[in-house]
């Protein structure tokens, strides 16, 4: 996992020109999961949709389960994992969390290690985290990390780390669960990966705010820009500038807030990442709620609460819903 999505990206191509070709359901079913996998990182969410449903509609179990040994993970699950982020990025909610819930389900009637750590990594402990939802973080966290003590995964286990660690500090302790983040980041990145980097920084970020530590927040946040700013635009790239938007919000920085929510929301227009304009649209209306912008950031989220086709009674459709009955 060294962030090297856009040779993959071209690799896939090639990939998928030579599978279809041949005709080979076998390989057309790996080339659409790997393309759909290089597009969900790239941030590329409604291409990366239409890939991962081709790659589902040609798995058959009996003829394919034999492929996980040769490709580290189930492909079915593989792709339902990836799938559940860019639903969740497409404003189709219900459909993600549905998503997530088959992938981990899945992963574990299926009993093979490296595709149950792959789904409880990203369609448990990451997935849920982005969604806001603490307890199940904290639930998916720990059991990954139980299961990859026992059977050592290190690249997966550190990961459960980091997140077991993220929830520890947003549950009240906020010194330990920085320990442990760190603990668990320089295991993950130990094992050769590059990326994650700059989203391990927002949460570490995230927590000495809560230890009342802005400094080292503001340094964090620092180091999470200088990691973005190394890399293509991927699918943190919007959600970055949210989170810290999201995090000078909460030192009282609001100009550098507002300056944080704008980008995260251009980016997330021009990738029309629903979820992210939604976030982003919420953060600046409620910064300029008594200036002369308002009126205009109103019609804006008023726009994008209406293009979310469900997930009415999730946390974020509930507070832009708020927002918007209040003015």
């Amino acid at each position: 996992m060294r962030s090297e999505f856009g040779t993959a990206y071209e690799l896939a191509e090639d990939f998928i020109a030579t599978a279809e070709k041949r005709g080979d359901d076998n390989d057309l079913l790996i080339a659409y999961r790997i393309m759909g996998s290089c597009l969900t990182f790239l941030g590329r969410w409604e291409e990366s949709i239409q890939y991962l449903e081709k790659s589902l509609s040609l798995y058959d179990i009996e003829r394919h389960k034999s492929l996980a040994v040769t490709y580290a993970q189930d492909p079915r699950i593989a792709a339902l994992t990836l799938y559940s982020w860019s639903l969740l990025h497409n404003g189709r909610y219900d459909d993600a969390l549905r998503a997530a819930k088959m992938a981990i389900d899945e992963a574990h009637a299926f009993g093979h290690l490296h595709t149950t750590a792959y789904a409880l990594g990203l369609a448990g402990t990451m997935f849920y985290q982005f969604c806001g939802m603490l307890k199940r973080t904290r639930e998916c966290a720990d059991t990954l990390v139980e299961m990859c003590t026992k059977q050592p995964v290190p690249l997966w286990n550190n990961l459960g780390f980091c997140l077991q660690g993220w929830a520890i500090g947003m549950q009240g302790d906020p010194a330990s669960g920085i320990r442990q983040l760190e603990k668990g980041y320089d295991g993950f990145s130990g094992t050769g990966a590059t990326m994650f980097m700059d989203y391990y920084c927002t949460l570490k970020a995230e927590l000495y705010i809560e230890d009342d530590k802005p400094d080292h927040a503001i340094e964090c946040l620092e180091q999470a820009q200088a990691a973005q700013k190394k890399k293509e635009v991927d699918w943190f790239a919007a959600g970055f500038h949210r989170a810290c938007g999201d995090l000078y919000c909460k030192m009282g920085m609001d100009e550098k807030a507002v300056s944080a929510y704008n980008a995260g929301l251009e980016i997330a227009t021009t990738r029309n990442d629903l979820l992210n304009q939604l976030r982003c649209s919420m953060g600046i209306v409620e910064l300029n709620r008594d200036t002369a912008q308002a009126i205009n950031g109103l019609v804006v989220l008023k726009t994008i609460y209406q293009r979310f086709p469900q997930g009415h009674e999730s946390p974020d459709l509930i507070r832009a819903a708020g927002i918007l009955n209040s003015n």
